[in-house]
């Protein structure tokens, strides 16, 4: 049963590096761009980290809950990530 749960354990982790992967592509290649609670969204998905961003007044606990600094403006963008 431990053999089993090591190699769910492993292949768990190769899922996320395979996926952090594509997100560090897509980063890259790609302008990506959140409004309201999609930038909870971008926040739960590391894309945010040491970048501060704009929500909707709803979403803005959750948003700080998750580590990301909320602006009170319309716009921020930062490289080609943006939030409104």
């Amino acid at each position: 049963m431990e053999d089993i749960l090591q190699d769910v354990e492993g292949a768990a982790r190769n899922e996320r590096k395979r996926y952090s992967s594509l997100i560090s592509f897509l980063l890259a290649a790609l302008l990506v761009a959140a409004q309201c609670s999609g930038t909870l969204v971008l926040a739960k998905l590391g894309l945010l980290k040491g970048m501060p961003a704009c929500t909707d007044s709803t979403s803005k606990s959750w948003v700080e809950d998750a580590g990301v600094e909320v602006l009170e403006q319309p716009f921020y963008a930062r490289g080609n990530v943006a939030t409104v």
